[in-house]
């Protein structure tokens, strides 16, 4: 039996490698496409009055789109639980010691958003879509071009 050469063993590997990442993009736009259409705020179906306990600075980094933003920290209770939190999607504008309403999902009461949030439109589904077409693309040609190099061995 004779020995294959070392361009067809790299060959070969360059197709599996191929056909492996066109099969992870195939799973990407797979999940992708399942999420299109779907916005988590409607779930955000309680409000709760949340005392802003603290106002934090934190740098983003460097670059042209660096800089910093603040993050609001706020307490509340529901029932006899306590909560304490980063108030995600925005500032509440509140100072340290006011009170301001959060929306939260009553089966995650530990993620208070803004309710100006909660209240605004979702975003439009044209970026998923261009998500799922563009992961489509690209995972289908190295789907093809990884078959097609195990196929022929390179001698095309």
């Amino acid at each position: 039996m004779r020995k294959p050469s070392a361009d067809r063993v790299l060959t070969a590997l360059m197709g599996l490698v191929s056909l492996f990442v066109g099969a992870s993009l195939a799973l990407v736009a797979y999940v992708l496409a399942g999420k299109i259409g779907e916005d988590h705020r409607a779930t955000l179906d309680r409000r709760v009055t949340a005392v802003v306990f603290d106002k934090r600075v934190v740098n983003e980094g460097g670059g042209p789109n660096g800089g910093t933003r603040t993050d609001t920290l706020v307490r509340y209770e529901l029932g006899d639980k306590r909560y304490t939190s980063t108030l995600r999607r925005g500032s509440s504008g509140g100072e340290v010691g006011d009170t301001v309403e959060v929306a939260y999902d009553s089966e995650r009461p530990d993620r208070p958003y803004t309710v100006a949030y909660a209240e605004s439109e979702p975003p439009s589904n044209a970026s998923r879509i261009t998500g799922v077409v563009l992961c489509s693309l690209f995972a289908l040609a190295m789907l093809g071009g990884g078959a097609l190099l195990l196929l022929t061995g390179g001698g095309l």
